[in-house]
């Protein structure tokens, strides 16, 4: 082959991102071909494709506004991820240009169902990724990077079935596919980061969209490193989720790789793990795999140079527990960020609808805080006023559920009094020496009390009011 790959694009397109992107993927040693793919109304997009493709070993489709206003056939557009070479590869790499899902779903809902990279990272994070897919070392195999991996089977099937399969290899290479480069692409991400949150801190008109959508440029680079976890969860495969969750721990020091700047940016790689968790024990919950909650909460960490060299837990990263900076907490809606990765693939491809995600994330969030009790049992324990001065490290935002909901998520998962109790003081719940149902009741409802007046202060909430009546399957109303 001539070329390593050719970039098909409207000509509107050229100057603001192709030509840039040309520059960026030459300068990684890739040889391109583009200036024969600029595309016009009344161009044979099939044509290009195959004359393209007779001389490079990729082929670069730019998706935008200014494409998809060529009206391609139908049929072209829905082949044209269905291209491979000889190997079986997909030879099509999409990058999506200032378009949107729905705009894209408009022309083509198979070409809106599969993984791009999108422009939005910014020139050098795309062409990291394309550099990926290439793979200059031709004896290499197929690559599954972000543009490979949900060609013909999304991301998460495939992690399912090589699960379910117990094939070690092939889980380690989809490991290394998906996740090896996610910390490297944050850190070329930093500008993006450090130029938008000037703005915000400077009081610039938008400056807090502009970081905000900064933030989900970091999240789509990181969201497919996250998948192999949460299909392990699903699949209940806990050896295959200790292998895939390294990406995590090497997130978690990335703060150090960063070599300072604005802490919201330099604790990127944390809060990416805030997404992780949230959503992993959310998927525990959905799947009834709630071996994988403790498990989690005690992850063991190194912690960053800026706390010394201790081991930490996973409940002591405070970016790890909260959403990214520039997210208030919002008492109508207190999951509204998670809630808003809903639309991506990565995320709504693990439960049924936004509802049953809602659903699982307000249980998890409970399931947590009554862990987080039976942590510190001692300190109810000993009769006096020790723990009064206990601080939720985990945010109850459970407490601003509405009593009704409460109500019938907490019977659809725990279902009896027996059942909700264990997940604060074991199974069976009354193992414990002087631990009759009553004392039991008695510290769930201090620990309620303490919960509520941590989260007091949001909008004028009487917070305590509306907690004592969120009450668990057996809980005894107070009178």
């Amino acid at each position: 082959m001539d070329f390593d790959l050719f970039i098909s694009h409207a000509s509107e397109d050229k100057e603001s991102f192709v030509e840039p992107l040309v520059q960026e993927l030459q300068r990684l040693g890739l040889t391109v071909w583009y200036d024969r793919f600029e595309l016009t109304i009344g161009d044979s997009l099939r044509q290009k494709i195959d004359e393209g493709l007779a001389k490079s070993r990729f082929g670069v489709v730019v998706l935008s506004t200014s494409f998809f206003a060529k009206s391609w056939p139908q049929n072209e557009l829905d082949g044209l991820l269905s291209r491979q070479n000889r190997s079986g590869q997909k030879v099509i790499l999409p990058i999506w240009h200032g378009a949107g899902i729905e705009e894209v779903e408009e022309f083509s809902p198979i070409l809106s169902g599969c993984l791009a990279g999108d422009s939005s990272a910014g020139v050098k994070i795309v062409a990291r990724q394309l550099n990926q897919a290439v793979q200059k070392d031709v004896e290499s195999p197929p690559p599954q990077t972000v543009f490979q991996t949900g060609s013909d089977v999304l991301l998460r099937d495939k992690c399912l079935e090589i699960a379910r399969q117990a094939d070690r290899q092939a889980w380690l290479q989809i490991l290394e596919y998906s996740q090896e480069s996610v910390p490297d692409m944050l850190l070329d991400w930093k500008p993006v980061g450090e130029t938008a949150i000037a703005r915000f801190n400077n009081g610039e008109k938008d400056g807090l969209e502009e970081w905000r959508n900064a933030v989900y440029q970091a999240i789509h680079l990181s969201l497919p490193a996250f998948v192999p976890i949460w299909a392990a969860i699903e699949g209940g495969n806990r050896d295959f989720w200790r292998d895939s969750i390294s990406i995590l721990r090497r997130l978690a020091l990335l703060a150090d790789r960063m070599q300072g700047g604005p802490t919201w940016v330099c604790e990127i790689g944390a809060s990416m793990l805030y997404i992780s968790g949230t959503v992993g024990i959310a998927i525990s919950v959905r799947s009834q795999s709630t071996q994988f909650i403790s498990e989690w909460l005690d992850l063991p960490f190194s912690s960053t140079s800026m706390y010394g060299n201790e081991e930490v837990k996973w409940t002591d990263i405070g970016y790890a527990l909260c959403p990214p900076g520039g997210w208030g907490l919002n008492r109508d809606e207190p999951f509204e960020f998670i809630l808003s990765l809903s639309d991506r693939s990565e995320v709504g491809t693990f439960f049924r609808d936004k509802d049953q995600l809602r659903k699982c994330l307000i249980v998890s969030n409970l399931i947590q805080s009554m862990k987080e009790l039976g942590r510190n049992l001692e300190f109810f324990l000993l009769g006096d006023n020790s723990s009064i001065s206990i601080r939720p490290s985990i945010q109850p935002l459970w407490i601003f559920t509405d009593h009704s909901e409460f109500r019938d998520y907490v019977t659809w998962f725990f279902g009896d009094s027996s059942t909700a109790l264990s997940f604060i003081y074991g199974v069976p719940p009354n193992i414990r020496d002087g631990l009759d149902l009553a004392t039991m009741w008695s510290i769930w409802k201090k620990w309620k009390r303490i919960c509520a007046n941590a989260l007091s202060d949001h909008q004028q909430f009487d917070t305590w009011f509306h907690t004592r009546y969120l009450l668990l399957p057996g809980e005894p109303t107070e009178s």
